[in-house]
C-alpha cells in the first residue's frame, strides 16, 4: 500500500480515535491522514506493559517505513508508553503525538483546583495524571470508567443502561470544577457527562491534539489523497462502530495485516 501522500497516522485499538481524527479534519481539512484501527489485537488495556509497549512500537514502525512522519496515539491506554517511542524517533525527525501528553498540557493550561479525570483501568491505575498534575493547588481524582467504550461502540449512548452504568462512576466527582475524558471514545457521550455534571466543565484533549498534529510542516507532500481507513480488525464492524459512536460515516475500512 503507497502511503506517500499521507502524514500522519491516528492510531487507536478502535474506533475511539476518530474523534481526534475528525477534528484534526476539521482545523486543517488538507491535511493527509491516515487513520488505523488495531482491534484485531489485544485491546491496549488489557495487554501487559511489555507487550503494548512491542505492539505499539510495531505499529509505529510500520508506518514510518513507508514515509509516515507523525503518528498521533489516540489511545490513552497506548499513550503510557509514548515517552520512550518519542525518544526512540527523535533522531529520525518522526513526531509522536499522544492524547495523554496533550490532556496534561490540557489541564495545565487551566485554573481548575479540582479536577476528575474518566478513562480506562490502565490509564487509572497508572496515576499518571495526579503524578504529572497534582499540585497544592490542584487535586486530581481518578475514576475508572472501563465499561463505557464498549456501551459507545455499540451505540448505547442515550439508553437507560448509559445512565445507569455513568451514574456511579461520576459520583464522586459532583465537587470538580472539570473533568478531562481520558478516553477517546467518551467525547461520543460528553452531552450525558454534562447533564449529570452540570456544574463541570468537560475537557475534551481532542482539540489541543488536533492543534499539536498541525504543527507539521507538510508543504511538501502532495494534497489530496482519499481518505484512507485501516483496520486489523472486522472492516464491516468497525464501521458500524464508528457510525455508531460518532456518526462517522466512513465509506470504507480496509483490512490490513500487522
Amino acid at each position: 500500500m503507497d502511503l506517500c501522500r499521507y502524514q500522519t497516522v491516528v492510531m487507536d485499538w478502535g474506533i475511539g480515535g476518530l474523534s481526534v481524527y475528525r477534528e484534526i479534519k476539521r482545523l486543517g481539512p488538507r491535511r493527509n491522514i491516515v487513520y488505523f484501527s488495531d482491534s484485531s489485537a489485544t485491546p491496549y488495556g488489557k495487554m501487559k506493559p511489555a507487550e503494548l509497549k512491542a505492539r505499539v512500537a510495531q505499529v509505529c514502525d510500520h508506518f514510518v517505513q513507508q514515509g509516515i512522519r507523525e503518528v498521533v496515539i489516540a489511545c490513552n491506554a497506548a499513550s503510557t508508553v509514548a515517552t520512550r517511542l518519542r525518544a526512540h524517533y527523535e533522531s529520525s525527525g518522526v513526531r509522536i503525538i499522544d492524547v495523554i501528553s496533550t490532556g496534561i498540557k490540557l489541564v495545565e493550561s487551566s485554573s481548575f483546583r479540582r479536577v476528575g479525570v474518566i478513562g480506562g483501568r490502565r490509564t487509572i491505575l497508572s496515576r499518571i495524571y495526579q503524578k504529572a498534575l497534582t499540585t497544592p493547588q490542584r487535586k486530581i481524582i481518578g475514576r475508572i470508567a472501563q465499561p463505557l467504550s464498549a456501551l459507545i461502540e455499540r451505540g448505547e449512548l442515550e439508553t437507560r443502561l448509559m445512565q445507569e452504568t455513568l451514574k456511579p462512576i461520576l459520583a464522586p466527582l459532583h465537587g470538580c470544577d472539570a473533568v478531562l475524558l481520558a478516553c477517546t471514545h467518551y467525547p461520543a457521550i460528553q452531552k450525558q457527562i454534562q447533564l449529570l455534571l452540570p456544574r463541570c466543565e468537560i475537557l475534551d484533549p481532542a482539540t489541543i491534539t488536533a492543534r499539536e498534529s498541525l504543527k507539521l510542516d507538510t508543504r511538501y507532500r502532495q494534497t489530496g489523497a482519499p481518505e484512507l481507513f485501516l483496520t486489523t480488525g472486522n472492516p464491516v464492524q468497525s464501521r458500524r462502530s464508528g457510525y455508531l459512536a460518532f456518526g462517522a460515516k466512513v465509506q470504507r475500512f480496509i483490512r490490513i495485516a500487522l
